[in-house]
């Protein structure tokens, strides 16, 4: 209609002026009327749950006190227990029937747990027939959304000041709480002492090599230099019988001139 073109349309017997009508790019007064009706329905839940703003921190002004508006939220969930506690409960009954029935398929098809969550992982996960006898606990921890932000943020900071490992950050960015953060800020740190002892015992054992290292360098340095002690006693020796055999040789020499003589 837009472009011009023309479009087929079926009246029903009703006729072209009450099939077409006209369309604004802003809201009509039939619109802002049903808006009307919306706040009216608003207030009648507000009326029949006993919930309004103030309690779910939506309503008082800038001058409100941080304290006075965590009271007014924890007094409309004390007043929505029975509905959360509901809600709890589905869901903690809805995930231990997924482990107990999924516990039983994977155990009698192991196959089937491998496609499902890769082989590797079916490696780290193993099902035999003998945990079908044994019962999975599910527990389930309410959060409320500001402090799953604040854990978020509590996560990238540790991670950016290297407090936090790549492996830890994974696990709490976004989808962890804070006990969580500070669970994996413990192994971290448990991690690194780990790493610092390690260190420290291959250092230990490095400096031990190097010094055994140098005494034997010492020792092949004394064996070197009594070696040549011995070696040049041998040659004095030798040269010093050289001169005794030459002067054995001489004073023959002489007697045997002497008898001739006579």
């Amino acid at each position: 209609m837009n472009l011009g073109k023309p479009i087929v349309l079926d009246t029903g017997g009703i006729g072209i002026t009450n099939a077409v009508g006209e369309y604004h790019n802003t809201g009509t007064k039939d619109t802002y009327e049903m808006y009307k009706v919306v706040d009216v329905l608003k207030g009648f839940a507000e009326g029949m749950t006993g919930i309004n703003e103030a309690m779910t921190g939506e309503g008082g002004g800038q001058r409100e006190l941080k304290s006075v508006t965590e009271a007014m939220i924890q007094r409309g969930s004390l007043i929505q227990e029975d509905y959360y506690f509901a809600i709890t409960e589905i869901l903690r009954q809805t995930y231990r029937a997924m482990a107990q029935q999924g516990k039983q398929i994977y155990a009698d098809n192991p196959r089937k747990l491998a496609i499902m969550t890769g082989d590797e992982r079916a490696e780290a996960i193993i099902i035999t027939k003998d945990m079908l006898m044994e019962d999975f606990r599910i527990d389930i921890k309410r959060v409320a959304p500001e402090d799953k932000t604040l854990a978020m943020q509590e996560c990238t900071r540790l991670f950016s000041g290297g407090l936090l490992d790549a492996e830890g950050y994974a696990k709490t960015y976004w989808i962890g709480t804070m006990d969580d953060v500070a669970r994996e800020l413990r192994r971290t740190l448990r991690k690194n002492e780990e790493m610092k002892k390690k260190m420290a015992q291959q250092k230990q054992q490095q400096d031990e090599r190097n010094e055994q290292q140098q005494q034997g360098m010492i020792q092949d340095a004394k064996d070197q230099q009594q070696s040549k002690m011995a070696n040049d006693n041998k040659n004095a020796q030798a040269d010093r019988n050289v001169k005794l055999l030459g002067e054995a040789i001489k004073q023959q020499g002489k007697t045997n001139q002497q008898q001739i003589a006579k």
